[in-house]
């Protein structure tokens, strides 16, 4: 059977199939980027509750220039696939298609996760070259209904929903599966709101992990687990590219204890233009994880880790 949280999420252990990377950290001691996540604008058109970016600026957008610069700056640094997120909504920026289109050119494989309702602004030549898309169906709290397009075979389509306090459980199922009934996602990854405490989220984990295994297949509840890093190392491997033109260690500081709901400055790792200094050949030096209460990267940094620091007996498995 498939592990769909190996398969569809960024918890997993996808780390171990990218040999080519492994072997650079072996043979330089420095990271390169494998993936990008970007934020491109912090516009929304909705105001989810449960969104762990709400108190940011909500007019801030990248200029194209910008994006065009992240773009190749990583792609020269060997970066293989970008993840076109929030922020706000992806398909508000202004020039989506434009950013959609400079990605595929520069031979990334391109993954777009939108609450669904900016399809219109995508245009056909644009929905081609994306690899994967993720609908979040959160949308459906606050809208009666989202059209998705016939999209494309080849495109790998899946739904997401935050288990929340303005979730109707009584209506939910019922109304994800007559979204799954005619666009037949390859998954629905159900989660439980994050912005909460240890306790309470290993709770929410058995209650909902419970109920999602019952809805069967192709539901799958991924578990979040916050475990503070001893040191946090996957800025270098996966960085989150921000509207605010600021680089950050992961898409995970939000939930953080001290972030205020927001891409906190304290979480910065750099400037956009201070890109190729992060992987110019000097010593690299992990992130401050002190304030890093909620990780959900923890184990991919225990084997970065690893990597970073061989201790001479990694034959002897």
């Amino acid at each position: 059977m498939t592990n769909k949280i190996q398969q569809f999420t960024s918890t997993g252990s996808k780390l171990l199939f990218h040999p080519d990377f492994i072997d650079n950290v072996r043979q330089t001691n420095l990271l390169l980027p494998i993936s990008i996540q970007l934020a491109p604008t912090s516009i929304c058109n909705l105001s989810c509750s449960f969104c762990s970016n709400r108190n940011r600026q909500t007019n801030e957008s990248l200029l194209f220039d910008a994006v065009k610069f992240v773009l190749g700056t990583y792609n020269d640094l060997g970066a293989k696939t970008v993840e076109i997120t929030g922020g706000g909504e992806p398909t508000l920026y202004h020039a989506i298609n434009e950013t959609i289109t400079y990605a595929n050119a520069k031979g990334y494989q391109v993954g777009l996760i939108t609450n669904g309702t900016g399809f219109g602004r995508l245009s056909k030549e644009t929905i081609q070259m994306l690899k994967w898309v993720r609908i979040s169906m959160n949308v459906l709290d606050y809208r009666d209904g989202i059209d998705i397009p016939k999209l494309p075979k080849a495109l790998t389509l899946g739904f997401s929903y935050v288990m929340n306090a303005d979730t109707r459980m009584d209506e939910i199922k019922i109304t994800l599966d007559r979204y799954i009934k005619e666009h037949k996602p390859a998954y629905v990854r159900i989660v439980s709101d994050c912005r909460t405490d240890w306790k309470t989220q290993q709770k929410n984990n058995q209650i909902f992990g419970a109920l999602i295994k019952e809805w069967g297949s192709p539901y799958f509840y991924q578990p979040k687990e916050f475990h503070k890093p001893n040191e946090c190392w996957w800025r270098y491997v996966k960085p989150f590219i921000l509207h605010d033109s600021f680089v950050y260690p992961c898409s995970s500081i939000v939930l953080n204890s001290g972030s205020e709901e927001r891409f906190h400055e304290k979480f910065r790792w750099m400037k956009i233009d201070d890109i190729p200094m992060a992987y110019s050949g000097m010593k690299q030096a992990p992130f401050n994880s002190r304030n890093c209460d909620h990780c959900v990267f923890s184990a991919q940094n225990a084997l970065v880790g690893s990597l970073m620091h061989p201790n001479g007996m990694e034959m002897f498995v």
